[in-house]
């Protein structure tokens, strides 16, 4: 991923991505085991910022397959699940925003692995923003009772 010098702000632990203004559909790995307490209600939460101030749409998208740690491929032919979130940026520069994107709850097991791509989809019409964004945090959401 791109550098974020060319955007207003201080990076000390090197642990934000930039998700470039592209016009295609750009993404990241991830791969997390899901938490030994998860019940249900899965949420994958994006939080994210960008230098625009007027209420424009990014669309995400998380494509992936959910399965026991061991004794199954680590190669799937297909996605379990392909989920879309479109939310609005803020009418601040560099105002954190999060995105929650809905996740069938029964593709999720407590402790099994979850690997997929996580993608700003700039080639949907929907996603209007014409800036970068920046990455902050991404993480599970979810029910544990």
């Amino acid at each position: 991923f791109p550098s974020h010098d060319s955007l207003p702000l201080a990076d000390p632990y090197g642990k934000r991505i930039i998700m470039k203004d592209s016009g295609t559909k750009t993404g990241l790995g991830v791969s997390f085991t899901v938490p030994s307490d998860y019940v249900g209600s899965a949420y994958l939460c994006i939080i994210w910022m960008s230098t625009a101030t007027s209420g424009n749409n990014v669309v995400f998208d998380v494509d992936y397959t959910c399965n026991a740690k061991t004794g199954v491929t680590g190669d799937p032919s297909s996605d379990e699940e392909n989920a879309t979130a479109t939310t609005a940026d803020s009418t601040t520069s560099m105002q954190r925003v999060v995105t929650e994107i809905a996740l069938t709850s029964a593709n999720l097991s407590a402790n099994q692995q979850f690997a997929g791509n996580i993608s700003r989809d700039g080639a949907s019409g929907s996603d209007t923003l014409a800036a970068d964004i920046v990455i902050e945090n991404i993480y599970l959401k979810y029910n544990n009772y």
